[in-house]
């Protein structure tokens, strides 16, 4: 599986390929730490934690014994790595399925080249189909398993605004504490408004969402809560499922919210991969375009009218 939680999500329609072709396989998720929350909770995939903290020489090997132990028949490489093609090798796979990346040819059983173009979603959907002999022609929606009882957000009374804005680090996807602010100040003056905004995100992203915070009460908005580095992975999944919205950048959460059915406003700034490659399929996620006068990559964010914003949330509140 890939590392990032959005990339591994964007692996479920591939994932259902592979189960309609072999439903009475067993399959093993082999991960790495960070997404290992996300799918641990649905008892149809066994997960293998791939350790890499240490030696990664002596991690692959490891994973290559463990998944030897298990009998590995068939191997779904959805990373480009040549360690990754050479760990199926010798975990003793007689079927070995990737992209033809990194001279890792001479470990494939069937490959295909790497199409940098093609979305996500379909780049792994590729893969499975070659394992089950090209004979699917449909793809399935994203899916994660989310159980709304252990979410965050209990209020019922509000329309639920989920805010994803990622910190400082992430430069050209971070939303800028100003503009987020903007953001909610202009749907406060929404007639017959209702929201509750609730800053969402990892531990990394509680001092920026903090700022959001503080920001909005010391311009009298208090309906907003951080619950960003406040949440385990399950919690943040299960809470994004109950939300009514949610405003994001490039960022887990609105992976996340693609996979549990939660509308998803998207604000485009420059992000790690084209956001045609990358952006969610479906009618649940709506873009809002930068306005585009700016010429640096970090700069693009910035340009996010939050009227576009406004405009969009209208919109989705006549259509529910």
């Amino acid at each position: 599986m890939p590392r990032f939680i959005g990339d591994c999500i964007n692996t479920t329609p591939a994932l259902a390929l592979i189960r309609k072709s072999y439903p009475d396989a067993k399959i093993h998720l082999v991960m790495q730490s960070l997404a290992i929350p996300v799918f641990e909770r649905d008892e149809r995939f066994n997960i293998v934690n791939y350790d890499r903290s240490g030696n990664k020489l002596t991690a692959a090997i490891k994973l290559s014994k463990t998944l030897k132990e298990k009998k590995i028949e068939a191997s779904v490489l959805f990373t480009s790595k040549f360690i990754d093609a050479l760990i199926a090798k010798l975990a003793g796979s007689s079927e070995i399925v990737g992209h033809n990346t990194e001279s890792r040819g001479i470990f494939l059983t069937k490959k295909l080249r790497l199409e940098t173009g093609r979305h996500y979603i379909n780049r792994y959907a590729y893969i499975a189909n070659l394992l089950c002999n090209n004979e699917h022609k449909e793809l399935s929606a994203v899916h994660i398993f989310h159980d709304k009882n252990n979410s965050k957000i209990q209020e019922k009374q509000n329309i639920n605004i989920g805010i994803s804005i990622l910190n400082n680090d992430k430069k050209s996807r971070h939303l800028p504490v100003e503009k987020t602010i903007e953001i909610i100040q202009q749907l406060q003056l929404l007639q017959d408004s209702d929201f509750h905004y609730y800053m969402l995100g990892s531990p990394a992203e509680q001092e920026p969402a903090e700022s959001v915070t503080k920001g909005c009460v010391q311009k009298g908005i208090n309906n907003i809560t951080n619950l960003a580095g406040r949440t385990s992975v399950t919690e943040l999944v299960d809470s994004i499922a109950t939300l009514d919205l949610l405003i994001s950048v490039d960022s887990s959460p609105l992976h996340i919210a693609a996979a549990t059915k939660t509308p998803v406003i998207v604000l485009d700034g420059k992000s790690a991969s084209p956001l045609s490659a990358v952006l969610p399929k479906g009618k649940q996620a709506i873009m809002v375009h930068n306005r585009g006068h700016y010429i640096n990559d970090n700069d693009q964010i910035k340009d996010i009218d939050p009227e576009d914003v406004v405009l969009q949330v209208i919109q989705l509140m006549k259509n529910s």
